[in-house]
């Protein structure tokens, strides 16, 4: 299997598994994840959450050659196969925003905590529970912002990466300006999903996608398309817990309050754009 291109965040760990699949290599915890919120029976707030997650296909056994290969390079014995979420688009716009205050869980040791305590005090997640890890935009020549790019926002600029996530629709004010507010609509369904779940999120991220180059429906302008391409998927679960047993308790403040601080920051940049629009 090969490495899937287009990767963001400075990861290289998904593979190719088919031509609508990956392949990832996980610690047990986040295969627990996914097996807990797969095998649950159907639940509104669990089926809003699968909905949002790259659909899980199962595990490759473990006597698979592959799996062998796999964990010689990356010590996992755990290989997930998941949804490509970008299988569908022409042209993938993408980016990875961490989510929360808090980058470690219970069982990180001490050189761990202190090392992602550090990472927080020095990036927005310490200051505004959120950092763009990785940028990659379909445009000509494509824009691609790794780790750096994030760690260079500060709370009072972060709504610049929501800004710059719509360069991929093209310098059309009123282009940009719909695939903003779809991004700021889409964060928000989000929130209402996850927000009554019960469970600790450490090192999610929101995933959003869209296509820069779709096929318009009839009557429907590109940006248009573009907007009405717009995803927003939850991903990474390696630290994190889904409580199926705790129903009522909801999802963590600390990543509650890094979401919901992404949404304010998505709504801002579309009215930022919105407002452009009118003065135009």
């Amino acid at each position: 299997m090969e490495p899937l291109a287009g990767q963001v965040a400075g990861h290289n760990s998904l593979l190719v598994h088919s031509p609508t699949t990956v392949a990832k290599p996980c610690p047990p915890t986040e295969r627990t994840f996914y097996d807990r919120l797969f095998n649950a029976s159907s639940d509104n707030h669990l089926d809003a959450v699968r909905a949002l997650v790259p659909r899980y296909q199962g595990a490759l056994p473990r006597e698979d050659p592959a799996v062998a290969v796999l964990a010689d390079s990356t010590k996992f014995t755990d290989v997930l196969v998941l949804d490509n979420l970008v299988a569908h688009l022409n042209a993938p716009c993408i980016t990875d925003i961490k989510l929360g205050f808090v980058l470690y869980d219970a069982a990180a040791d001490p050189a761990k905590r202190a090392k992602m305590e550090r990472l927080a005090a020095a990036t927005t997640n310490g200051s505004v529970g959120l950092r763009f890890s990785g940028m990659r935009l379909a445009t000509t020549p494509p824009i691609v912002h790794s780790k750096e790019f994030g760690k260079a926002l500060t709370a009072d600029t972060i709504d610049d990466g929501f800004v710059e996530l719509t360069r991929g629709a093209g310098s059309a004010p009123r282009d940009r300006a719909l695939v903003a507010r779809a991004v700021a609509t889409r964060m928000r369904a989000f929130l209402d999903a996850i927000r009554p779940v019960p469970g600790h999120f450490v090192g999610t991220s929101a995933l959003i996608v869209y296509d820069a180059s779709p096929q318009p429906l009839l009557e429907q302008s590109l940006g248009e398309a573009i907007a009405a391409s717009v995803r927003v998927h939850w991903i990474d679960f390696a630290h994190s817990e889904l409580l199926l047993s705790d129903a009522g308790s909801g999802a963590d403040p600390q990543f509650l309050r890094g979401l919901e601080n992404a949404v304010a920051a998505a709504e801002r940049a579309a009215s930022l754009f919105e407002s452009q629009c009118l003065l135009a």
